[in-house]
């Protein structure tokens, strides 16, 4: 994937119409019909008046011959940009670190969540954590190299840079099946502890979901 610079990521529904439909003068009916799925679906996607759902995602790579994920990655990098977008000023007053440690109640989460994740890596077998602390490593090291090949300063930079993280360990079925293995053996919150980076919690949100594969 090429990492843009200075510009948003692209709908998913223009890449459908301009990557796919037009070069191959498929109409919208067409494709709603050869996919199975309403054309009023097709419309919106292509007008950006909806996303590509988990569904349409394995629809359209079984006619054109990608991947699901492809879809998937580009739904994601569009949603990720805009949150960021709107987040971003109240993000930028967060300091890496500073409520570690800090007891936390919601109505969900009760306890210092700090200690939690560092007890629940003191459970781990020897292994586990050696793998953890190798699949970490890497992804640090990929996200230290690509950092500085790419600029990381505005928001779009910023999910260029880890949709070309994503695609890389994609690419890489080795580290990606370490870095799944990590993010089940020691949780979302202990492996993002353990990379140093400023894009790590975007990455991670970007490849969480891969756990439960």
């Amino acid at each position: 994937m090429r990492v843009p610079k200075n510009r948003p990521p692209t709908h998913p529904g223009e890449i459908l119409l301009k990557d796919f439909l037009e070069p191959f003068a498929i109409s919208q009916t067409e494709l709603a019909q050869a996919i199975h799925v309403p054309y009023q679906r097709i419309n919106e996607l292509i007008n950006q008046k909806r996303g590509v759902t988990p569904t349409t995602a394995l629809r359209l790579s079984k006619f054109f011959g990608n991947s699901a994920e492809f879809w998937l990655n580009l739904q994601q990098s569009w949603e990720l940009y805009h949150v960021l977008k709107e987040e971003e000023k109240d993000l930028n007053t967060i300091k890496i670190g500073t409520n570690t440690g800090s007891p936390i109640v919601t109505g969900h989460v009760k306890g210092n969540v700090s200690g939690e994740v560092k007890d629940s890596f003191n459970t781990y077998t020897s292994q586990q954590r050696q793998n953890l602390a190798e699949a970490a490593g890497e992804i640090q090291q990929l996200l230290e190299q690509l950092s500085q090949t790419y600029p990381t300063i505005t928001t779009a930079e910023k999910i260029a840079v880890v949709a070309e993280a994503t695609d890389q360990i994609e690419r890489n079925p080795k580290l990606k099946g370490r870095v799944i293995n990590a993010l089940k053996a020691g949780g979302t919150e202990a492996f993002k502890e353990a990379i140093n980076h400023p894009l790590v919690n975007i990455l991670i949100a970007a490849i969480e979901g891969w756990k439960e594969a």
